[in-house]
């Protein structure tokens, strides 16, 4: 643009000088800054619309890469995917996915120690009312204890949890739990109670509405047993709306069996061999010096009495007398 004006300045200055040659050289600068202030003007609202449209297909990509929420499905069946292996107690045994224990009140100073739970098969209880239990191929699943038995932890109170992960755009649809106890259950979700049970019970979507949340959810049971077996088994079935389908929280295999096992018969004790006994040797034992034996001080001595002393002094030993010995005489040959 400066070379459209710049020549009409010159030519200005080049003709003859009139009266009115500054007026028109002041007139072209003046519209000379009125055109460069609308070019800047210009740039800077190309810049702002580049910028906007730069946000906007910013925001287009990354609406369409984030996933949408979708109709999810959430269920946990007890038992459906144990973990087995013949080094947890003894052979074939195999410990609950999902279901975790604590022989400790978790509300107690000490708190809960957690561990897991184990697969005992099927249970006199299945078919009674809520209706058995069914894995998802149709076969009945197996009841679970804190112990590797149904015959352990008689008369007992355990403490049963179940932890999972909703997406944090979770919009529940519908919540339906099931448990079964033997013999007495307390069923709480995310700190909320829902009450106390015997045998077994359903929680459909009337009950649930607004328990399960956005992130972490914890089903807590309290496991009470009066005698005969102690197990127990749970569905819970979950379906909404989110980016995800949740993540179930798997508990730890565990290393040892339960403090609790019954007490060990005398052929589970490990025989030792004679050679491994240790051997002592002579050299080995300690031997004492005179300068560590005690010193008796008279006054440690006790006193004796009159009648002691008289009969000590009655009876002096006598010395034996000594024999000389003398010498046989020289003989002397000639």
């Amino acid at each position: 643009h400066s070379s459209i004006f710049k020549p009409k300045i010159n030519s200005v200055s080049s003709q003859p000088s009139t009266p009115h040659q500054p007026l028109y050289a002041l007139a072209e600068i003046h519209n000379f800054g009125l055109y460069k202030k609308q070019i800047v003007c210009l740039q800077f609202k190309m810049i702002v619309k580049l910028a906007t449209a730069s946000v906007f297909v910013f925001l287009f990509h990354f609406a369409r890469a984030a996933p949408q929420p979708q109709p999810q499905t959430l269920e946990i069946i007890g038992t459906e995917r144990p973990r087995c292996s013949n080094t947890i107690v003894g052979e074939d045994d195999c410990i609950d996915v999902y279901a975790e224990v604590s022989h400790v009140d978790p509300s107690s100073d000490s708190g809960p120690v957690w561990g897991p739970t184990y697969s005992v098969g099927a249970h006199p209880w299945q078919d009674q009312d809520p209706g058995p239990i069914k894995k998802r191929n149709g076969d009945d699943a197996n009841w679970v204890n804190g112990y590797p038995s149904d015959e352990l932890g008689l008369d007992t109170t355990q403490w049963l949890r179940i932890r999972f992960i909703l997406p944090d755009d979770y919009d529940e649809t519908a919540t339906d739990i099931i448990m079964r106890a033997d013999n007495k259950g307390i069923l709480t979700v995310n700190g909320h109670s829902l009450g106390t049970f015997s045998g077994g019970k359903r929680w459909t979507e009337g009950e649930t509405a607004g328990l399960l949340q956005p992130g972490l959810n914890v089903i807590l049971m309290t496991l009470i047993d009066t005698g005969g077996k102690v197990a127990f088994q749970y569905r819970i079935l979950a379906t909404f709306d989110g980016s995800d389908g949740g993540t179930l929280i798997e508990a730890a295999s565990p290393t040892q069996a339960p403090s609790a096992l019954p007490t060990f018969l005398p052929s589970s004790l490990p025989t030792l061999s004679p050679s491994a006994l240790p051997t002592v040797s002579p050299s080995s034992l300690p031997t004492s010096s005179p300068s560590v034996l005690p010193t008796f001080l008279p006054s440690s001595l006790p006193t004796s009495s009159p009648s002691i002393q008289k009969s000590a002094k009655s009876s002096k030993s006598t010395k034996a007398p000594t024999v000389k010995s003398t010498k046989a005489p020289t003989v002397r040959s000639t």
